[in-house]
């Protein structure tokens, strides 16, 4: 269970690894920001999502605990590879090293047109590549916005909330399966010569 372990936000390494260094950004297979840190005026951190719910249960949240890409890449996006020199340059300065980048397999496209499709209906959409498993697109809703995740935290996780906007129904959501056999017979309905124009004949 070590992958588990080290990404665990309770992992006491990870913390003081987060206190020492800026959290690396996290990007699409095609090159688009969609997780990343900038530093204030004062020296403080923030956690911006500039695609606000478009990749909110894909990318997941650092505040009150952690989901999506943000806890299984946490060990990544706190270790920093950069130029050793940079680094002791950047310790000399008294600036914080800057994480390691993580590449998703998610394709901004195709997580937009996903995301358009489902609409406003409640439920989950993934697109997978068939040859390799890999995720390229995954949108669940209701969504959040992981910018005021803060903010909106009491109402998103009360009794009276029946969004359940945090579950993740592409990872987390339980349903029974749909009739997959139906393919099966299908194809024996057109094995034996009938037409999918008229059904019926």
């Amino acid at each position: 269970k070590s992958d588990s372990f080290i990404a665990s936000s309770y992992n006491p390494r990870m913390t003081a690894q987060a206190s020492k260094l800026i959290r690396g950004s996290i990007e699409t297979s095609d090159g688009k920001v969609i997780a990343q840190s900038k530093v204030n005026a004062d020296g403080s951190v923030e956690r911006n999502y500039p695609y606000n719910d478009l990749y909110a249960h894909a990318v997941g949240y650092t505040i009150k605990g952690m989901s999506g890409l943000e806890k299984t890449e946490n060990f990544s996006l706190l270790e920093c590879h950069s130029s050793f020199l940079l680094q002791i340059q950047n310790d000399l300065e008294g600036k914080k090293n800057t994480g390691d980048t993580v590449v998703s397999t998610l394709h901004s496209k195709l997580q937009e047109v996903s995301y358009n499709a489902l609409g406003d209906s409640d439920g989950a959409v993934i697109t997978m590549d068939p040859s390799t498993g890999k995720i390229l697109s995954m949108v669940s809703k209701p969504d959040f916005n992981p910018n005021t995740l803060a903010s909106n935290w009491e109402e998103l996780t009360s009794e009276d909330s029946t969004s359940s906007a945090l579950l993740n129904r592409a990872t987390q959501g339980q349903y029974a399966p749909g009739s997959t056999f139906k393919i099966v017979t299908a194809l024996e309905y057109l094995r034996e010569g009938h037409s999918l124009e008229d059904p019926f004949t």
